[in-house]
């Protein structure tokens, strides 16, 4: 007996300690986990982990490099660099193997060579008279969340500008947005920054500005027109060509046309970013722009993405529950990380339900084409068709005949409906 009882009060003393133990290993993390949140309180991951050079893009490679092409194409008139000849011709010499010496390979030159000419004839020329490229502006467009804007300030950064982002959105005054389009994208000069010059003496360096015009579809008609008209100024030729113009008139006795101060062209790369490139208000601004669609990013490189941020924030996460969550989240990276900081910051009690789905709208299209299929529906479905305007019930009653052939069904409920009526 007294041995039991001896060992009963080591087995207590035991547990004791170890729940002393415990106690104080809970007690430092929750200090640990204060003071790291007090740290950084509002640090967002979509900053944290946003892209710091070319190679960090998620983006489609295609897009990256035709945004990157366009922005090098205004070295001639920005830095003074010799003009850059097209890539065509590199591209068809790798595309087609010049090793194949039988007929079929011969003829297969011959034909890419023949669409090669009238892809080049059809397309507008690289550069202007002046030297400048032929579109004086990118406009880059794609679903939320893709990165435009990211690709935008990181593509200038890499060509040697200052990037000068301006919401078209939130400027609504029409002079504000010509001062800066003025300051910016039509001055010769340079944006004066903090840094040191390119001589190390600690003297600020003059790097040229790139306008990125964020949101633009949202931006009143009349700006968007001030955009069109500074790049359908006079001055789209060269300044000897004009002074050949002025020579040849002043010879027929006729007057030079006077210099229009006010009204210079574009000498900086512009960048429009924007959802829909189909609102009204850019209908005249679609012609004159490099269009650039940005699609979704691959899944895989958004899932590796997703998979490095987890484990550098300490949050457990496996490939199949991160791939699930960019599915659900239609790709959206910015959404992904925003759920993700959500599910580190609540911990394990983090309801998945809220964080499962983003709040995307879906084209009147979509919907209809997800009601009408034989698939089952699942709950989004549902809550897009409770957000839709008034033509989404006229467009059921006009497809309800195609949606459903078989009428039999349709007329023993008339039959029935009407020997009801009878009755009573």
């Amino acid at each position: 007996g007294e041995l039991r009882d001896q060992a009963v009060a080591e087995n207590r003393r035991r547990q004791q300690r170890l729940n002393a133990w415990r106690a104080a290993a809970t007690a430092t993390a929750a200090a640990d986990r204060s003071t790291k949140s007090s740290a950084t309180p509002t640090e967002l991951w979509v900053s944290k982990y946003s892209p710091k050079s070319y190679m960090d893009l998620l983006s489609d490679e295609a897009t990256n490099r035709a945004l990157l092409h366009w922005l090098k194409s205004w070295d001639h008139s920005v830095f003074g660099r010799p003009r850059r000849q097209s890539v065509i011709p590199a591209a068809a010499a790798v595309a087609v193997g010049e090793d194949d010496d039988n007929g079929d390979g011969r003829q297969q030159r011959r034909q890419f060579k023949q669409q090669e000419a009238e892809a080049r004839e059809n397309q507008p020329p690289e550069y202007d008279e002046s030297g400048r490229p032929y579109f004086k502006v990118a406009l880059l467009w794609g679903p939320p969340g893709r990165g435009k804007t990211t690709l935008a300030h990181t593509a200038a950064r890499q060509c040697g500008y200052n990037v000068v982002e301006m919401n078209a959105s939130d400027d609504r005054s029409v002079d504000q947005f010509r001062v800066r389009l003025d300051a910016v994208a039509r001055s010769r000069g340079s944006v004066r920054l903090g840094g040191t010059g390119g001589d190390g003496d600690g003297s600020p360096s003059l790097v040229p500005g790139c306008l990125v015009l964020d949101e633009i579809d949202g931006a009143p008609a009349p700006a968007v027109d001030a955009l069109v008209a500074c790049l359908k100024t006079y001055a789209t030729v060269s300044r000897n060509a004009s002074k050949l113009i002025s020579v040849f008139l002043r010879f027929l006795g006729q007057a030079a046309p006077k210099k229009r101060g006010n009204q210079r062209p574009l000498m900086r790369p512009v960048i429009c970013v924007c959802n829909d490139p189909f609102v009204p208000a850019l209908r005249h601004l679609r012609p004159l722009a490099l269009q650039l669609r940005l699609p979704d990013p691959p899944q895989a490189g958004l899932v590796n993405r997703l998979l490095e941020v987890c484990r550098a924030e300490g949050l457990p996460a496996d490939r199949l529950a991160v791939a699930g969550l960019a599915t659900r989240h239609g790709g959206d990276l910015r959404s992904c990380l925003q759920a993700l900081q959500f599910m580190g910051e609540a911990g394990p009690d983090a309801s998945h339900s809220v964080v499962g789905r983003r709040d995307t709208g879906e084209s009147l299209m979509s919907i209809l084409g997800r009601l009408f299929s034989r698939q089952p529906l699942d709950s989004s479905v549902l809550a897009a068709c409770s957000e839709s305007d008034e033509r989404l019930a006229e467009c059921l009653h006009h497809n309800y005949p195609l949606a459903a052939r078989d009428t039999k069904r349709a007329a023993a409920v008339a039959d029935w409906l009407r020997f009801h009526d009878i009755l009573g």
